[in-house]
């Protein structure tokens, strides 16, 4: 991606506080663009906006939510538009896995894990998508992982929600050829992130 088609526009990042999420801001902040930074923990979401802000000087918005609850996706879309920010560009990073034998992981957090890896990105996708249709103009990268492209025991429903999001992903941006917004699905392997401490 041409880093000047970039300068002065708007991206945002969620899981941004730690691992993928803060690399990401910092290479779309050294291409000029600006940030909106959503993650559950505020304290570590300030040290990467004062990080990010200082060194890159490009305006860093943060907002603490958990992205799991059903809610999240419409109010965080609201707050952006009421606080009349225009989003170029949409990373949904935000996601985590649970390790373990299907028969002995609590339902509880795997709706969870469902909830956050499948509907939230696919809820903010769509409500984003529709402006930048409306501006023809936009920029959509969904994370996936290594694991969506087989059946990976012990990690049996996370494998699942990242082929979702691979396939989701693939068909959205077919359907957005004849437009000028786009839609990638990154696929990472073994990252050194706190993915596997908080999959236990």
């Amino acid at each position: 991606m041409d880093g000047d088609i970039l300068r002065g526009k708007r991206a945002l990042i969620t899981g941004a506080s730690s691992g993928l999420g803060v690399a990401f801001a910092k290479d779309l902040a050294a291409r000029g663009c600006n940030l909106i930074l959503v993650a559950r923990r505020d304290d570590l979401l300030r040290n990467v906006q004062r990080e990010i802000s200082d060194r890159y000087k490009v305006e860093v918005e943060i907002v603490s939510m958990d992205l799991s609850a059903a809610e999240s996706p419409t109010a965080l879309y609201e707050q952006i538009k009421k606080a009349g920010r225009a989003v170029d560009v949409l990373v949904n990073n935000a996601g985590f896995g649970v390790y373990g034998e299907f028969k002995d992981v609590s339902w509880k957090k795997e709706k969870e894990m469902l909830d956050l890896n499948m509907i939230t990105v696919t809820h903010l996708t769509k409500l984003f998508l529709s402006d930048m249709l409306d501006r023809n103009f936009g920029y959509i990268l969904n994370v996936a992982s290594t694991g969506a492209y087989q059946a990976t025991p012990l990690y049996a429903i996370y494998s699942a929600t990242k082929s979702f999001v691979l396939l989701f992903s693939e068909a959205l941006n077919y359907e957005l050829k004849n437009t000028n917004v786009k839609c990638t699905v990154l696929s990472p392997g073994v990252t050194e992130t706190e993915f596997h401490k908080v999959a236990g």
